[in-house]
């Protein structure tokens, strides 16, 4: 857990001046800031005249020395009604109730106790015990009261027994036992009760205290408000650099900046969570700490290992504990990052019951906050469908953050290069490189060019290399071999594919210019054909993320497990984006049902989310671009078809492909022929089958295993060759 405490006062007066956003957005965050400005110089000096009021203080004292003798009359009549109690309700004799009242009267004290907050931990007390009056804290007090409201303190012997309150009730705060001869007696039965049923005599008196003291409250808290006023006009600016840090939309910004300011004044309209979602990386941890460097307060940052134990109970106690440090540091907030994991919704398979005792224990915590608590919550989370529905409820307040946009990518690789100390301003189209890059893959780009450069002035050519290199780290799943040389197809398959690399590689840019961005590509052909291949390779080339989930992985056993895989495969493949789901044979995953067979539910259900999850995900945050394969599309559920924008035919090679499938399958291998003419000779003898890419691939895999073998036999590595009689041999074998 990291903690970051500072103070601030809340300006409760300050919800008149939340600025209005102008109708043009390119400018709104500016003139944000021009209004903000402007709006507190004219708070500082309003709260000016109103803090200067000497008057008030000399009214109160007034009050104070000569109208609190209301004070020792009740003493005498909560005494009086006590001793009655005694009598009719627990049956004492006469002498024995006399003596325990005038045990109690000698010893006892009232005191006013007004409220500065909406709970009794700060209070204006009178009498005060070396004055009239006296500001005193109290820890631990979170009764509810009404700022401003007089309570009548209970006390025998310096301990405070109860608190009346202006609503008629009582809070026992502590009890003791007094003996008289053979008879004894307990305040918490009734001393509270009986206080309480006279305190209507003092009614008046007690709107007097009030009335008197509400012109020096009212001055006290304008120069707390003053104070306030100018810390925040004194951070404008910074306030206003920080956020020039935090790259996403300006209306997003404007938003956040206008509803906070209702937190920081203790507004009843104000926030009391914020949900912030969206990929991994997007600086959702940035922006809460910058929320915290803005309002000036305290922030928790929290996990899970932060509230989950191994046993049971023990993480109630950390949910409880983390809620008294955020309440004893007013104004703060509590940010967890991966909130889903924290506060995963109940009943759920990846909900045990220490997790869903962490939730049950957050609920109330939440909604317990009996005063009108500064207390602001921000979850992080990129993957908003696993929390608990009543959390999700009372957050309330849910913006989106998405991957930046090729502006933003610029802005944030520039920001992170200066960091690091690189003086000059990469000439590269970083916003078209990084496409679908976060802002941390950004920091890493950043670190990794400045570690590889040879001077403080990096070349295109280092730039387009760091990228290629996040990119390789970003997609293990598809290694160096998958690139358009190795690419064997048909010349106008494979421009086709290109033009599908080049729209993908640049979407943003593309649909920035009104270009509808494919979301689906249908590869229909035999088998071994190299549609997986082409799927690949475009990815790799086009630096997308690769998904290939198996027919294993999406079909469930039962109704509802097949689209909960479909859901997590897509949410997964949103927060990888922009990425490539491959799926494969499509007639086997999703295929077509007829009204006279059988029907096949958990493959309706896996088309239907398949389309669904399509339709749900077409902007750029949440760029997927599906790729299937089939060998008849005519047998694919036509949802599921509906889902491709394109469909290509993938034929059998012809001669001339099998001559270069020979080659790029031969090629770096040690053979006992010429490559050339040997591919030639060993094409021809497919001239008459309808043998695919995966035949060549096995027929030339087969030819070096019979080298392998004789190798090993003749005495090691150095005597592997592959030759022309290798092939001889398997193709009699297999005509």
């Amino acid at each position: 857990m990291e903690t970051v405490a500072q103070n601030a006062i809340a300006d409760p007066s300050y919800n008149s001046y939340v600025i209005a956003e102008p109708d043009d957005m390119s400018a709104a965050l500016d003139q944000y800031w021009i209004q903000r400005k402007a709006s507190r110089v004219e708070a500082v000096e309003r709260l000016e005249a109103l803090a200067e009021n000497n008057e008030a203080g000399r009214v109160w004292e007034m009050y104070c020395r000569q109208r609190l003798g209301f004070l020792t009359r009740l003493i005498r009549t909560g005494a009086e009604a006590f001793e009655q109690a005694l009598l009719t309700e627990l049956h004492w004799n006469r002498g024995f109730a006399r003596d325990a009242r005038s045990l109690f009267q000698r010893d006892a004290r009232l005191e006013i106790r007004i409220p500065l907050g909406h709970n009794l931990s700060r209070v204006v007390r009178v009498p005060g015990v070396h004055t009239s009056y006296d500001v005193v804290e109290y820890g631990g007090y979170d009764t509810v009261s009404e700022p401003g409201k007089p309570v009548i303190a209970v006390n025998w012997k310096g301990r405070d027994l109860a608190l009346l309150l202006p609503s008629l009730e009582f809070v026992e705060l502590d009890t003791f036992v007094v003996n008289v001869d053979k008879a004894s007696w307990n305040t918490a039965d009734i001393l509270p009760r009986a206080f309480l049923s006279v305190l209507p005599e003092v009614s008046g008196d007690l709107h007097a205290a009030e009335h008197a003291f509400a012109a020096l409250r009212r001055t006290w808290e304008a120069a707390d408000q003053l104070a306030l006023a100018r810390k925040q006009l004194e951070g404008i600016d910074r306030s206003s650099e920080l956020w020039g840090r935090v790259h996403i939309p300006e209306h997003q910004k404007v938003e956040l900046l206008r509803r906070l300011e209702l937190f920081e004044d203790s507004d009843p309209a104000a926030p009391r969570g914020l949900l912030l979602k969206g990929p991994s990386g997007t600086g959702k941890t940035w922006i809460a700490r910058t929320i915290a460097e803005t309002l000036n307060c305290h922030i928790q940052i929290l996990s899970l290992p932060d509230f989950k134990r191994p046993n049971l109970g023990d993480s109630a106690q950390e949910v409880r504990a983390k809620w008294n440090e955020s309440r004893s540091h007013q104004p703060s907030i509590m940010f967890v990052d991966d909130c889903e994991g924290v506060l995963t919704r109940r009943g759920a398979n990846q909900a045990d019951k220490i997790s869903e005792e962490i939730v049950e224990s957050f609920l109330p915590e939440w909604d317990g906050a009996r005063e009108r608590s500064r207390i602001l919550l921000i979850g992080a989370t990129n993957r908003p469908d696993l929390l608990d529905d009543a959390i999700v409820s009372r957050f309330g307040w849910v913006v989106e953050i998405q991957l930046p946009d090729s502006e933003n990518r610029s802005e944030i690789f520039a920001q992170e290069v200066r960091a690091l100390g690189v003086t000059a301003r990469p000439t590269a189209d970083i916003g078209a490189l990084t496409q679908g890059m976060s802002g941390r893959d950004l920091l890493n780009l950043a670190a990794a060019l400045c570690s590889d450069r040879a001077s403080n002035d990096p070349t295109e050519e280092e730039i387009r290399k760091a990228v290629t290199s996040i990119r390789r780290l970003r997609n293990s799943s598809v290694d160096e071999q998958f690139t358009w040389e190795n690419l064997i197809l048909e010349d106008a398959i494979l421009e086709r594919l290109k033009i599908l690399c080049a729209l993908l590689k640049r979407a943003d840019d593309w649909s920035a210019h009104g270009v509808s961005v494919p979301k689906g590509l249908l590869m229909i052909g035999e088998p071994g054909t190299g549609k997986e291949r082409a799927a690949r390779t475009l990815a790799r080339e086009g630096g997308l993320n690769f998904l290939a989930p198996t027919i294993a992985q999406l079909k469930a056993t039962i109704l509802g497990g097949s689209a909960n895989a479909v859901q997590q495969l897509f949410e997964r493949g949103r927060s990888m984006a922009p990425v490539v789901i491959f799926l494969n044979n499509l007639a086997k995953l999703t295929p077509k049902q007829s009204s006279y067979e059988h029907r096949d539910r958990l493959s309706e259900e896996i088309a239907s989310q398949i389309q669904q999850e399509m339709n749900s995900s077409p902007n750029a945050s949440g760029r997927v671009f599906l790729i299937g394969t089939t060998r008849n599309a005519d047998l694919v559920d036509e949802d599921v078809l509906s889902c491709f924008d394109e469909q290509i035919e993938v034929p059998l090679p012809n001669a001339q492909l099998r001559v270069r499938l020979l080659a790029a399958l031969l090629r770096g291998k040690k053979l006992g022929f010429l490559l050339a003419d040997g591919v030639l000779t060993l094409s021809k003898r497919f001239n008459d089958s309808n043998s695919s890419a995966g035949d060549l691939a096995r027929y030339v895999q087969a030819a070096e295993q019979r080298a392998l073998t004789r190798a090993i036999r003749d005495g090691g590595p150095e005597h592997l060759r592959i030759d022309l009689e290798d092939f001889e041999i398997l193709y009699d074998s297999q005509t």
